[in-house]
């Protein structure tokens, strides 16, 4: 018989914890301006136990897009599953990722992967990770649209479930460009009836 492996020691810091830190150094900075040694001092890990734990700083990266991403879904899947029309299926939506984006403070840094990724594409996993989350914006759109108004006219419901998705994109990008809550809410509610009106004519 082979030697039995001996078990790691086990970690002596919050796991949760520490990958909230890095999504929020991440949001603030970007992929390109966060250092190794920011990790460092924002988790509070030295840079083999960020290594250890996490790998390297791209993979730390794509672990801390997967994890915003999958609270954003589970919210957003929520809030469109329980409004019975499109324009207040939306609206709920977008409420419910701006919570995600303010984090309970009134500074908002917007989404992780829609408010840093782009300036990251040139490497290519973050680049098909923006490509992947993006189909599956759209795609979830779509299904709940075709679920709310009946078929409809395919070219129509693709067409407004793209609007509605590059809206969200868009309130990413004005919130880190300093738009106020009141100013990006305002523009989800108007976005909203725009977009039913498109489906309903």
């Amino acid at each position: 018989m082979g030697k039995q492996r001996k078990r790691g020691r086990p970690r002596s810091f919050d796991v949760d914890k520490v990958m909230n830190a890095i999504i929020q150094l991440f949001r603030e900075k970007g992929y390109a301006a966060t250092s190794l040694d920011d990790l460092s001092a924002a988790t509070g890990l030295t840079r083999p136990s960020l290594y250890a734990a996490f790998g390297d700083k791209l993979s730390m990266y794509l672990a801390a897009i997967e994890a915003f991403i999958g609270e954003q879904d589970k919210m957003g899947s929520i809030a469109l599953a329980e409004a019975q029309t499109v324009q207040k299926a939306l609206e709920e939506f977008y409420k419910a990722m701006l919570v995600a984006y303010y984090s309970g403070t009134e500074a908002c840094r917007g989404c992780l992967l829609f408010g840093t990724a782009p300036g990251a594409t040139d490497i290519a996993e973050v680049k098909g990770l923006l490509q992947v989350v993006i189909k599956r914006l759209d795609d979830a759109m779509i299904q709940r649209f075709t679920e709310l108004i009946g078929k409809g006219e395919p070219t129509k419901v693709r067409a407004a479930a793209e609007l509605a998705a590059n809206t969200l994109i868009g309130i990413s990008i004005r919130s880190r460009a300093g738009a106020s809550r009141w100013e990006l809410t305002n523009l989800a509610k108007r976005s909203a009836a725009l977009i039913a009106s498109m489906l309903e004519n």
